[in-house]
């Protein structure tokens, strides 16, 4: 798992997104918004699994469902057990909202999104 800032706030986001630039892109604009915060980057299934458990402080998690596959419900308890804002993104999450599908307790960012697309979702989030 990398890390890319030092906690000063004491909270973090994770980012389990398959695409360097979106993944930047995302990092980025987290920095922007909540200078200080964690931002955690999950380069593997296992550890994002790790990310998520209870005793972690995490804000938000930004992760593509295809990423997850069948592990997409025992994800799903795992993020809300934290608390966290969950975003999902990807082909999959966009192949369900063209079918009228909605997750439940979930975010969603389709593309294309923008930087502001992004911060919404981070905006919507309390500061510690």
């Amino acid at each position: 798992m990398d890390a890319n800032h030092q906690a000063a706030t004491g909270e973090s986001y994770i980012l389990f997104i398959s695409d360097a630039v979106i993944l930047q892109d995302i990092a980025e604009e987290i920095g922007l918004r909540k200078p200080g915060a964690a931002i955690l980057i999950a380069r593997s299934l296992g550890e994002f699994m790790t990310a998520v458990l209870p005793a972690a402080r995490v804000r938000a998690v930004f992760v593509e469902l295809e990423l997850l596959g069948p592990y997409w419900e025992e994800a799903r308890d795992r993020m809300r057990s934290l608390g966290a804002r969950i975003v999902l993104m990807g082909r999959a999450v966009e192949d369900l909202a063209d079918g009228g599908v909605h997750l439940a307790g979930v975010q969603v960012l389709l593309r294309p999104y923008s930087a502001e697309d992004v911060a919404r979702h981070i905006r919507g989030i309390p500061q510690a």
